[in-house]
């Protein structure tokens, strides 16, 4: 009896190297400011991307891979920076209403069904498309609360431009539309264009101050 149990002993003992020499620590693609963006998540991203691809009948070259690769990965670095500069901020998924927004989303589609379709055309189980809401939404909260983007506002030159464009595009003739609602509706555009603008400068910043290693991938 006792022999048996220091077989069995010796069999878990055994299993316990074995699996530890198969089971190798997966090297991340990239380290940003000490945190890893992990393979996983990588290869995620990647076979997502690829499948679209083939959804549209296409097959990417190899350079077209290379590119693709590196897009990925970069796409990925910068999430993990806006995620460092929310927490940062103090914003967490404690600070989002993500589940308002999927039920919106949600209630887009004409069924339960088509909703997951599109899911999963788009290579995303309900748990991973929730967390890259959660991710977007906290991005969103983190420009609007650092950049005061909605504060943007034209100046009084451009005011006047869009006053000379309805006038002489648009005044003369009889379908026009009102004055007031397109000044409102190109200056909503042009608000939205400054704010990307102002969007794409503070992640340049970031980007410049993080500490970025690329690994293989």
């Amino acid at each position: 009896m006792a022999k048996k149990a220091t077989s069995v002993a010796l069999i878990f003992l055994l299993g316990m190297v074995v699996a530890g020499c198969v089971a190798e620590p997966v090297e991340p693609v990239a380290v940003v400011n000490g945190t890893e963006v992990t393979r996983h998540a990588f290869e995620n991203e990647l076979e997502r991307t690829l499948k679209i691809y083939d959804l549209q009948g296409v097959e990417p070259s190899e350079a077209d891979l290379e590119m693709i690769r590196g897009f990925i990965v970069d796409r990925l670095i910068i999430d993990t920076i806006l995620l460092e500069a929310a927490e940062t901020a103090g914003i967490s998924e404690d600070s989002v209403d993500v589940d308002t927004e999927l039920m919106l989303l949600r209630n887009s589609y004409a069924s339960e069904r088509a909703f997951f379709e599109a899911l999963d055309a788009e290579g995303y189980s309900l748990a991973e498309y929730r967390d890259l809401l959660v991710r977007q939404l906290m991005f969103r909260q983190l420009f609007f609360t650092e950049l005061k983007l909605h504060s943007i506002e034209l100046a009084t030159e451009e005011i006047e431009e869009l006053n000379e464009f309805y006038e002489t595009q648009l005044a003369d003739r009889e379908d026009a539309p009102e004055r007031d609602e397109v000044i409102d509706y190109l200056t909503d555009l042009i608000r939205a264009e400054k704010s990307e603008l102002v969007i794409i400068e503070y992640m340049e910043n970031l980007w410049d101050q993080s500490d970025i290693e690329y690994l293989d991938f």
